[in-house]
């Protein structure tokens, strides 16, 4: 139960992030940073994958004929590397909001 929780809030939380090219305040909260649009779209896409990604890795695997246990093993595993990937690339891409504003000002 709490793993679908897991997803289906990964899934609300990446169409917010690719439709309004932010996060919500649940994920990198700090006000003195911020990213830009392409990257919060970007970590959009990244929650959402793990729906279509999962739903192929049961597919086959069911296909191929594998234990029940072995596919729900996987589950946590992709959420988990995907939660790291994200947490990476919101680390080394967000930046101080004074920096960004100097940045908007010099592309004017």
């Amino acid at each position: 139960m709490l793993q679908q929780f897991i997803e289906l809030s990964l899934l609300v939380i990446g169409l917010y992030a690719l439709i309004t090219g932010k996060l919500p305040l649940v994920i990198g909260s700090n006000p003195k940073y911020s990213l830009e649009a392409r990257i919060a779209r970007l970590i959009g896409i990244l929650f959402i994958a793990p729906l279509p990604t999962l739903m192929c890795i049961g597919v086959f695997m069911n296909l191929m004929r594998v234990p029940l246990d072995k596919i729900l093993f996987m589950e946590p595993l992709v959420i988990l590397l995907i939660i790291i990937i994200v947490a990476v690339i919101i680390q080394k891409s967000r930046k101080p909001v004074e920096a960004m504003d100097n940045h908007a000002k010099e592309t004017l």
